[in-house]
């Protein structure tokens, strides 16, 4: 049986419509590669522009011949593009281009990899970031989510458990929207039913299951590097996303949005899923409703992980108490957010330059961004959440969390701008003498910038 690497070298100059397009493969070993797009007229879009569709085929052909780089010899064949985001950074002008992908991690089943795009002078043109399948196409198993994440096209097979059916192929088509993109890393999409309405979630991988939640003004997308390597270790990552300003479906009509009640709904979800013996894993926002959440019923919930988050009376942060009173002026939020559909300016310290301290990748940004600029439901819940935010309910939180009686886990970022280290110490002591683990070189979305500490603290906490 050929190696991976022999057959993506015979594949590639035997494709018809790599041929069309004349792409050279130069390079495939070691989990990299180099192909060429040779600049011809017919490529153009006007003048001399090189078409994005064409620039879209080299990167998409690339990432799969950085896939299938490596010495495996595969079990089938076969395999498909399950996942694929392009950013163009510039016009390419008459110019042959290369593309240089590479794998970032490599599982049974899946294959992530990167992939940048440049000219003949060496200058970058497009970034893009792909998803592999390796073999056929299947249908997720009844019961259980898939630990593959499908394609927006494929039919889905309704879950036999007790969350709600997939969402249909109509639904599905508005995925294509910036502020609708989900990674493919975060597994199957499905949705159950609470007291606040809908609420959505993504599954990956088989074993014993760890429950991520996020916070305000982001989404499930915040997990999206550390669920496939949770995955890979044996468990099972539920990811939920939370009516706090970057989601997709907006709360029940007439519901009160409230720390409360969407702590309340994280709990609602994990007993319509039929979860036992819970890693409940909090940031940001998200950890503060993981204290009211273990506070309120904790029978389902085994373990307990916080990252980086609001406690006591940081809830909000000093340095985003504004927006409570941005909350209470009619139309105030789209004003103060408009300015970071420009990317240069999600960088500053306000917006994510002190969350992440690396840039974060531009379609998660629009994932994050986009929803409350543009969908008016969604705007309003974030404005009704950020209304009943009141430091009582974390204080509370905090006096009941001794009685929670169970392992727990400080993973706090050293280096946090927001959350200072001395509340991961107290959170430790109200819980009775947690662990405290600190993740350097992070702030606070410690997933987005040290995505393989936060999974290996979490991953090896959940198996103990």
């Amino acid at each position: 049986m050929p190696t991976r690497a022999e057959v993506i070298r015979e594949f590639v100059p035997a494709s018809p419509f790599a041929g069309e397009l004349a792409l050279r493969l130069e390079h495939a070993a070691d989990d990299e590669a180099v192909l060429v797009l040779p600049f011809r007229p017919g490529l153009a879009t006007m003048s001399d522009v090189v078409h994005g569709g064409a620039i879209s085929t080299l990167i998409d052909t690339a990432g799969m011949a950085a896939a299938w780089a490596n010495d495996t010899e595969p079990e089938a064949l076969a395999g498909s593009t399950v996942g694929l985001t392009v950013d163009f950074l510039a016009a390419a002008r008459g110019s042959d281009l290369t593309a240089r992908p590479r794998v970032l991690r490599r599982g049974r089943s899946l294959c992530f990899c990167e992939i940048d795009v440049t000219d003949a002078e060496g200058e970058p043109v497009a970034k893009g970031l792909m998803t592999h399948r390796y073999g056929e196409e299947r249908s997720p198993s009844a019961g259980r989510a898939s630990t593959e994440a499908q394609p927006h096209s494929a039919e889905r097979s309704p879950s036999a458990g007790r969350g709600a059916p997939e969402l249909n192929p109509n639904e599905e088509d508005l995925m294509d929207d910036r502020g609708r993109w989900r990674a493919a890393q975060l597994g199957e999409r499905g949705e159950v039913q609470t007291g606040l309405g809908p609420i959505r979630y993504f599954s990956a991988g088989e074993g014993p299951t760890v429950v991520l939640v996020h916070g305000l003004l982001v989404n499930a997308n915040l997990w999206r590097k550390v669920v496939p390597q949770l995955a890979e270790a044996g468990l099972r990552a539920v990811t939920l996303e939370l009516p706090l300003g970057s989601h997709e479906r907006p709360a029940r009509t007439g519901a009160e949005v409230s720390p409360g009640t969407v702590a309340a709904a994280i709990l609602e979800t994990i007993e319509e899923l039929g979860l036992e013996d819970v890693t409940l894993v909090g940031n940001d926002t998200g950890g503060a409703l993981c204290q009211l959440a273990v506070t309120t019923k904790a029978d389902r919930i085994g373990r307990l992980v916080l990252t980086s988050c609001d406690y006591r009376d940081n809830f909000p942060p000093k340095a985003f108490s504004y927006f409570k009173l941005l909350a209470r002026a009619p139309g105030a939020i789209p004003p103060l957010l408009a300015p970071v559909r420009i990317r240069k300016l999600r960088r500053v310290p306000l917006a994510f330059g002190w969350l992440a301290k690396r840039p974060i990748d531009p379609q998660a940004e629009d994932s994050y961004i986009l929803p409350t600029l543009t969908d008016r439901e969604v705007r309003n819940d974030l404005t009704r959440f950020l209304r009943k935010m009141d430091k009582r309910d974390t204080q509370r939180a905090a006096d009941l969390l001794g009685g929670f009686g169970k392992p727990a886990l400080i993973a706090w970022s050293k280096e946090d701008r927001f959350f200072p280290p001395e509340h991961a110490v107290a959170l430790a002591e109200d819980l009775g003498g947690a662990r405290v683990e600190w993740i350097e070189d992070s702030y606070t979305f410690s997933a987005e910038d040290q995505p393989e500490r936060v999974a290996e603290l979490v991953g090896g906490f959940a198996r103990e």
